[in-house]
C-alpha cells in the first residue's frame, strides 16, 4: 500500500470533528442578550431577550405561522407553579411574545433557575423542557439586562 493514502487515512482519523452544541439552556449575546432553551443551534421552546424596549418573553408555537395580533393564553408551569401569560404573534411568525416587567422577569427567572422542569401549554399544544442549566443562563441574563 502506498504511504501517502495511509497517511491521509490517519490524518482523517485524528482530525477532530467540529463541536456541535448540545440542546439545553444557554445565554448568548449575539444580537442582544438572550437566555433560554436552545435546540439544533437555535432558540426553541422558551427564551428571553433584552430589547431596546425592555425584557421580552418568547414561546415557540409550532412551525405554522399564526394569525398576527390575536392574543393567546400560554401557561408556563414550573414544578407545579403556573405563570399565566397573554401573548401575541408578530407578523408571519409562529413565535408568541410579550413584554415583561423587571419584576415579572425576575419571578419567572427565579422559578426556572430553581426548577426541574417546565411545561408550556397553549392552544397550539404543549411541551416540556428540562431546566438543567437554566439557573446559570437566567443569572447571566439578569446581569446583562439589568
Amino acid at each position: 500500500m502506498p504511504k501517502l493514502p495511509l497517511l491521509l487515512v490517519f490524518h482523517a482519523l485524528l482530525t477532530p470533528l467540529p463541536a456541535v452544541a448540545a440542546d439545553g439552556w444557554a445565554f448568548r449575546t449575539e444580537g442582544g442578550a438572550k437566555a433560554g432553551y436552545v435546540a439544533d443551534g437555535g432558540w426553541a421552546g422558551l427564551w428571553f431577550a433584552c430589547t431596546p424596549e425592555g425584557r421580552r418573553l418568547f414561546v415557540s408555537a409550532g412551525k405554522t405561522p399564526r394569525q398576527t395580533g390575536i392574543e393567546r393564553t400560554v401557561i408556563l408551569d414550573v414544578d407545579g407553579t403556573a405563570f399565566l401569560q397573554r401573548m401575541r404573534t408578530d407578523s408571519g411568525s409562529s413565535t408568541l411574545s410579550r413584554p415583561l416587567t423587571a419584576a415579572e422577569a425576575g419571578a419567572l427567572g427565579a422559578a426556572l433557575a430553581k426548577g426541574k422542569r417546565a411545561e408550556i401549554a397553549m392552544p397550539a399544544g404543549r411541551f416540556v423542557l428540562p431546566l438543567n442549566g437554566s439557573g446559570k443562563a437566567m443569572a447571566a441574563f439578569a446581569a446583562a439586562c439589568g
